[in-house]
């Protein structure tokens, strides 16, 4: 025998062998089936022979109408039997399975022999009721490939209802009896359907991969899906879905269907709800517009259902002021709760920096309490009165020192170093600033028992500092009095006669702090501000520069986000004007931008286009003055997206040492808090480009003077983007965790391969991703970095553990940042920076935070995140703002300070007042329950307090009793609560 031949007798035995085993694996298998199940699968072949028309045996006569009717009605009811769970694959449905080849190729014959008519022919009905058996079989069985979507063109040529019916426009298909699984199989199948009919309608389809020869033969059913028909199908799934509280699955329908309009003929008080959640959630992850449309969607939902208050956060994330009016107008319909109603969308509006947008709604409010009570909530003119008094509750109220933070016995020292007491005394002032802000009194800088010939006394703390340090010294006064216009004024006043020019700057400076987030009808910063703008041609004297600077700026923190007209016409002109130097010009483009931050007001961008235009070459991206005009630009497009494109056009014909700059900046600002996977990544390849040491032209060659300047001034310019670069990554991916989660990890990546100017922008960003949020991980990597063989990067290290912690008293920090003084006291520098962590960490007393976050997150404040921002950008350089003088901007954080309290309102019997009404209530760790089953719980390792309540950023307040209803949707800030009607003793 030869070796070709052995080989063929080798395969031959191989094959009988292989075939003999499938045998007798089938035999096994068959012998495996209990008497049950063996029963069920004989009683279905034969059900399935006689739906398809089969003899039983050859000598058999066809089955009659009526019995191919009987079974095919048998197996649907088996078939739904089988579709009701989902643990796994049925036995019925499996048993089912082996014949589907049968059942399709029996079906698409019956529907080719529609024009003869036999005795043991289907009518339609029973054509249909045929077409839904195998519509659920093809789900698991289709031997056409997931594009057929076999099961979709059976469930159209499928029946309505149990009855058999025809599906027409006005009865939809009842899909209770297939059950979710089925239901969630057709939803994928209609999906890829509706994708390739949009394909084939822009005439790129693709082409249908060739079959493989081996495989078994099957019948093809080819049916053209139209778009009525698949709509038609989606409008059965939808109710379906939203019965079964599968919301998301409904969402995700109509999200890929583009119809998500639809979603409101199915809305009512019981499921909007958990739908609304979910579109606020997803609108994170969808590209714009869409993202846009499911809030629009959302707004609508909760209009619909006449939630008013969470249509107005809706409004808010939209940025859309006609949105906001109409939801607070839309309460008058409900008369009875139309004023508590009316003060909660007003207290949510004043929290997100959006309260001047309804001034002019209320004020066309006919006299009354009510409109008297609305117009004190927008102007947070009573802000104060509420701090104080939750203050008194927790038993606060008492003056700090600055050493009752430093808590120096506890510090070891490493032996007295050469202390700046000018420096020590500044710290001082923003330690004692910053821990009693808000309480209207304190032990050093105004005393209310102090002679009022204060101006010349030493034992002020203000006196005690030199030059320039009063400006932030005699400006802690402001701090100290925040929010209190009328008692906070006064105190400031006596200083605003001084002759020594820095305290008389400081004055200034103090009354746009104090003015910070409130309003008033007689405008006191303006008023008070105004006439220190203008000085006479050829007077620069320092002095003179330092008041103008710090009215300037107080203006702009009076003001931020409160675009007064008459503001902006005091600075257009400043900026516009040749004869200043770039410290005013940039100061009074960041005031203007901080003014009408987020709202791309056409005036300002084109004022401050214009002076980048035209003194571009004067303003290098290393200069303070022209690093404020490029923020104060950016910050005009804070959350606007693609709406800066035209802006970013006009910023490339700038001048190339500061167009990189103002480029990313503005670019940053306007996807800031959007969660842009792309911006993010832009963000990441420019970091990447920065990063690489630039290469000679002529390596062998020695550079000439005038080159080693503009390649420094290059390498300057070049670090400052780098550095904001990197701030980006954090400020735009901070919108929603998973983004957070990812840029932490992008960030530990260019600490560890990053040049200079990219590895101190890190600590910055990781305190922008948990503002007031310490983070147990991120503590240990900051703490490395806090002895950063860099200076500027442990600078950054020790400022972002201050933010990080900001207005919690975070223990671990505290004894982190004491542990600090002590190995930095010869620094003075460095024991600076560390002074004024501990008075950040220790803000307002732990009763504030600067969190830019509102409304359980969903909102970002844009005056709380423009303020933040810029102050960030400016660290990029700390020896020449906080380290030398311009630590006053320090001051820029002011804006973004808010209570971190809960207080519980409830209207007065006799008048449209408003109480302070304390109620037992639930404080505990959020937990997400976006599209999650049942009804789960919000919070979780909760304690019971009554309100008033201190909340950490990732807690949630519930009330812990029946008797109070509250009118706002997230519990935080100030919540306005009513009687409960249907509560019982």
């Amino acid at each position: 025998m030869t070796e070709d031949e052995k080989a063929g007798a080798a395969k031959k035995m191989s094959s009988s062998e292989t075939s003999s085993e499938g045998k007798k694996k089938k035999e096994s298998e068959e012998t495996t089936l209990s008497e049950e199940d063996l029963e069920l699968q004989q009683h279905l072949d034969s059900l399935v022979g006689t739906a398809i028309g089969e003899p039983k045996f050859e000598t058999a006569p066809l089955p009659t109408q009526g019995q191919r009717r009987s079974a095919i009605e048998e197996l649907r009811k088996e078939v739904r039997m089988a579709s009701a769970t989902v643990a796994a694959i049925p036995k019925a449905l499996k048993f089912l399975g082996r014949h589907y080849a049968r059942l399709k190729h029996g079906y698409v014959k019956e529907k080719e022999a529609k024009g003869v008519v036999t005795e043991s022919s289907l009518t339609e009905k029973d054509v249909r009721m045929f077409a839904d058996v195998l519509s659920v079989v093809a789900m698991a069985y289709s031997d056409a490939g997931e594009e057929a979507c076999e099961s979709l063109k059976f469930r159209l040529e499928g029946s309505a209802n149990a009855e058999g019916d025809l599906p027409t426009k006005d009865k939809l298909i009842d899909l209770d009896p297939w059950g979710q699984e089925y239901a969630r199989s057709l939803m994928g199948e209609v999906t890829r359907a509706w994708h390739s009919l949009e394909d084939r309608e822009k005439g790129k389809r693709d082409e249908v991969a060739a079959k493989d020869a081996d495989a078994p033969s099957a019948v093809e059913y080819q049916k053209v899906v139209d778009r009525s028909s698949l709509e038609h199908l989606v409008d059965s799934i939808v109710p379906f879905q939203l019965k079964h509280s599968c919301e998301p699955d409904a969402v995700d329908l109509l999200l890929e269907v583009e119809h998500l309009e639809k979603l409101g003929q199915h809305i009512d008080e019981h499921n909007y709800g958990r739908v609304c959640l979910y579109l606020l959630s997803s609108c994170h992850f969808l590209p714009p517009p869409e993202d846009r449309m499911v809030l629009e969607c959302a707004y609508k939902l909760y209009t619909q259902v006449k939630q008013y208050p969470d249509a107005s956060i809706v409004a808010i994330k939209l940025n859309d002021v006609g949105k906001l009016r109409e939801s607070f107008k839309a309460c008058d319909g409900l008369k009875e709760d139309a004023f508590v109603l009316k003060c909660q969308i007003a207290y949510v509006a004043v929290g997100a920096n959006h309260g001047a947008d309804l001034t002019e709604v209320i004020e066309e409010m006919e006299d009354s309490d009510a409109k008297e009570t609305l117009e004190e909530i927008v102007s947070n003119s009573r802000l104060s009165e509420h701090f104080i008094n939750v203050a008194r509750d927790l038993d606060v109220v008492e003056a700090k020192t600055p050493e009752d933070v430093f808590k120096q016995h506890l510090v070891e020292s490493r032996g007295a170093g050469a202390i700046d007491t000018a420096r020590q005394h500044l710290a001082n002032a923003f330690v004692n600033g910053f821990v009693n802000a808000g309480f209207c009194k304190d032990k050093l800088v105004c005393d209310p028992e102090e002679d009022a010939s204060a101006n010349m006394s030493k034992s002020n703390l203000i006196f005690k500092n030199k030059d320039h340090g009063k400006i932030s010294a005699t400006a802690s006064i402001g701090l100290i009095s925040l929010w209190d216009i009328d008692g906070g004024l006064p105190m400031v006043d006596k200083y605003l006669y001084s002759k020594d020019t820095n305290i008389l700057a400081g004055a200034l400076l103090a009354v746009g702090v104090t003015c910070a987030g409130t309003q008033s009808d007689c405008d006191p910063a303006l008023a008070l501000l105004a006439e220190h703008l203008s000085f006479e041609e050829g007077d620069v004297a320092p002095g003179t520069m330092a008041t103008r600077i710090a009215a300037i700026m107080g203006l702009g923190l009076a003001y931020a986000g409160n675009p007064r007209p008459a503001v902006t016409e005091l600075l257009v002109p400043i900026i516009t004007d040749d004869t200043h130097n770039s410290e005013i010009i940039g100061a009074a483009g960041l005031s203007l931008g901080l003014i009408h931050a987020g709202t791309a007001n056409d005036d300002a961008i084109q004022t401050l286009l214009q002076v980048l235009m035209m003194r571009g070459s004067e303003l290098p991206a290393h200069k303070l003055g022209a690093r404020f005009l490029c923020i104060g630009l950016g910050l005009l497009f804070v959350g606007k997206g693609d709406e800066v494109d035209a802006v970013l056009e006009v910023i490339k014909t700038f001048d190339k040492d500061v167009s990189q700059y103002c480029t990313v900046v503005v670019e940053t600002m306007a996807y800031a808090g959007t969660g842009n996977v792309l911006k993010v990544q832009q963000m990441l390849a420019m970091v990447s480009e920065l990063c690489q040491p630039p290469e000679k032209a002529n390596p062998g060659e020695k550079e000439s003077s005038s080159e080693k300047e503009d390649n420094k001034k290059k390498d300057q310019c070049d670090g400052e983007t780098n550095f904001v670069s990197v701030l980006a990554v954090a400020l735009i991916a901070l919108a929603e965790d998973v983004g957070m989660e990812m840029a932490h990890r992008n960030l530990e990546h260019i600490l560890q391969y990053g040049n200079k100017s990219a590895r101190k922008a890190v600590p910055l960003a990781y305190a922008l991703l948990h503002m007031s949020d310490p983070e147990v991980a991120l503590l240990d990597t900051l703490g490395r970095l806090t002895h950063d063989s860099e200076m500027e990067v442990a600078h950054n290290a020790i400022l972002a553990l201050g933010l990080m912690g900001a207005g919690t008293n975070h223990a671990r920090i505290a004894s982190m940042l004491r542990a600090l003084s002590g190995f930095y006291c010869k620094d003075s520098q460095s024991l600076f920076i560390v002074r004024c962590s501990q008075g950040l960490l220790h803000l307002g007393k732990g009763l504030m935070t600067l969190a830019p976050g509102r409304a359980d997150k969903t909102l970002l404040s844009q005056v709380a995140l423009s303020c933040i921002a810029s102050f960030m950008f400016i660290c990029s350089d700390m020896k020449e703002s906080i380290l030398g003088s311009g630590h006053y901007l320090l001051y820029l954080l002011v804006p973004a300070i808010r209570p971190r309290f809960v207080v519980t309102l409830k209207k007065e019997e006799d008048n449209d007042k408003l109480k302070h009404q304390p109620v037992s209530c639930h404080v505990g760790t959020a937990v997400d329950v976006v599209g999650q089953a049942g009804k789960p719980k919000n919070i979780t390792g909760f304690q019971t307090h009554n309100s008033p309540v201190l909340l950490g950023v990732g807690e949630r307040m519930e009330l812990a009793t029946e008797k109070y209803v509250s009118m706002s949707p997230v519990n935080e800030g100030f919540v306005v609560i009513k009687d409960n009607p249907d509560y019982q003793e």
